[in-house]
């Protein structure tokens, strides 16, 4: 079996282990994880936690007290606990109708020297080096070199809460560049095929934090039901010249933000999350993968949007209205522009995002998990043009 298709096997194993124990998982699976139709999104995302409550991801540090957006409860079972402060620089946004973008391959073949074809039925190229591209569909493209594998265990994965780049420093600078200098090699390949991206967390695998991760996972049940081989094959001790970044983005259309969220269709055709991971180590850009980029068809006149306290009184409205007994503790809200069906055609509009676990866990509790448990995210969506809660 290829590197690449154990790489893409090894998360669903991962989330099959944690919700079944079943030791016999097959290794990593890189396809994309069902999530209901934004038209009916009051639907749990199934991902596992890897916070050991060691170290936090910065991203989702407690706000300063003059920061601190005050804590609210809706009803006795529904309550509201940021662990960041909603951020929106949008006084009015626009919506866009989209299609899905063809990246092209040629473009990226020269840009990565991947120049050979191989003989497959998923097309790929391959370096003189060994690189490899691969194009999985037309919305998704992965880019790996020889090293890139090892960290494998380290990728992101759908949801920052929830994946192992919590054990890392995220504002740690590394020696070989900055962070800001790792970004921009990122940037400089995806502009070159016409793509944009907001909201890049860049974290850094510094040689203490790949250490001390690679001994929270071999004391893992996950690890315990790995084969011997590949434990032999990822059990190692990390040096200095293993340090790298990795960058995790949302694409951009004109400077806003696009919701990555795995998304089922109305056609039930499995939408690609729009999103950019790509890492980065001394020898420069190693590993890079694009899924689900949109490509604007037309775009509608800005309109006004609600701010944060009125899309958190909407949702008030919505609970004390409504009779329910689940318990839920949204822990994040985001204004993005959301994808939604409108017959044969895709818009994104821009929406309030408000997440809560499934059993409502407050963010010291989310903060506390280690690698072995795992999580349900229920997403509630609030229409930042109308206040509309969008639900079953």
């Amino acid at each position: 079996m290829s590197r690449d298709k154990k790489r893409k096997k090894k998360l669903v194993a991962f989330l099959l282990i944690v919700l079944s124990c079943a030791a016999s998982a097959s290794i990593y699976h890189k396809t994309p994880i069902e999530e209901n139709n934004v038209s009916s999104v009051l639907g749990d995302e199934q991902y596992t936690a890897s916070s050991s409550g060691n170290e936090k991801n910065d991203r989702f540090e407690s706000c300063t007290d003059e920061d601190q957006y005050d804590d609210l409860s809706i009803t006795d079972h529904i309550r509201i606990e940021l662990m960041n402060r909603p951020t929106s620089a949008f006084d009015t946004m626009p919506s866009f109708t989209v299609k899905y973008m063809s990246i092209p391959e040629q473009s990226l073949c020269s840009l990565f020297s991947c120049t050979h074809r191989e003989e497959s039925p998923i097309p790929m190229y391959v370096s003189d080096r060994g690189d490899k591209l691969t194009v999985s569909a037309a919305e998704a493209i992965y880019y790996e070199t020889n090293d890139y594998d090892k960290y494998s265990y380290f990728l992101p994965i759908d949801d920052e809460i929830n994946d192992m780049s919590n054990y890392f420093v995220h504002e740690s600078e590394l020696d070989f560049c900055s962070s800001e200098d790792a970004l921009a090699q990122i940037d400089s390949i995806l502009s070159s095929v016409g793509i944009s991206t907001a909201n890049s967390r860049i974290i850094a695998m510094d040689q203490s934090s790949l250490n001390d991760a690679k001994k929270l996972i071999e004391r893992s049940l996950f690890w315990q039901s790995e084969p011997k081989t590949r434990q032999k094959k990822y059990s190692r001790t990390w040096s200095k010249r293993d340090e790298c970044y990795v960058v995790v983005a949302e694409q951009s259309l004109n400077g806003y933000p696009v919701d990555a969220t795995f998304c089922r269709s109305a056609t039930d055709k499995t939408r690609f999350p729009a999103r950019i991971v790509a890492m980065v180590d001394s020898s420069g850009v190693i590993g890079m993968e694009i899924t689900g980029m949109y490509a604007v068809v037309s775009k509608e006149a800005n309109q006004p949007v609600i701010d944060y306290k009125t899309a958190v009184q909407a949702l008030t409205n919505y609970y004390t209205q409504s009779i329910s007994e689940k318990k839920l503790c949204f822990v994040r809200a985001e204004l993005k522009l959301v994808a939604m069906e409108r017959k044969k055609e895709v818009v994104l509009s821009p929406m309030w995002i408000f997440s809560s676990t499934d059993e409502g866990a407050s963010p010291d509790e989310i903060q506390a998990r280690n690698i072995d448990e795992h999580l349900f995210i229920t997403r509630v969506y609030v229409d930042a043009y109308t206040g509309e809660v969008i639900s079953r």
